[in-house]
């Protein structure tokens, strides 16, 4: 993690004292989201606030605790991230962003949510231990991939 930007989200988190920070899940594959988890792991044991911690998944599955249903909000939340044309020009993130949230419904017994969003609610203690599994997994999965050494 780079001093700079944990010394800014230290001093950021102290001034605005948030009750609730939803960041990026450290099983993401994408560098920046990955970095972003880490940074906050940095910040935390500086801030002079616990608050509620809620990892979530912007690309790819991670181990979840809590499900929110997002159905009446799939259309709005596919309009937002189709604000981003810079991140469309490759691939069709919406339907993509679409089909995670629904393949989350697998185990909900309402045929009425379509949309659902996962989350890993992680007490502010156990943030350090969260982010040494989280290493340790992307680790070991990376190390066994067909590129791997």
């Amino acid at each position: 993690a780079s001093a700079g930007a944990v010394d800014d989200l230290v001093r950021i988190l102290d001034a605005r004292r948030p009750a609730t920070i939803a960041f990026p899940s450290p099983f993401e594959i994408h560098p920046d989201h990955r970095a972003t988890a880490l940074h906050l792991a940095a910040a935390l044991p500086s801030v002079g606030v616990r608050p509620e911690l809620l990892a979530y998944e912007i690309g790819g599955f991670m181990p979840a605790n809590l499900l929110l249903d997002v159905t009446r909000f799939a259309e709005r939340k596919a309009d937002a991230i189709r604000a981003y044309a810079s991140q469309l020009a490759h691939m069709d993130i919406p339907a993509k962003v679409g089909a995670l949230n629904l393949a989350r419904t697998v185990n909900i017994a309402d045929a009425g949510v379509t949309a659902c969003e996962a989350y890993c609610r992680v007490r502010p203690e156990r943030m350090a231990a969260y982010m040494a599994a989280a290493e340790t997994t992307v680790r070991l999965v990376d190390g066994m991939g067909p590129f791997s050494g």
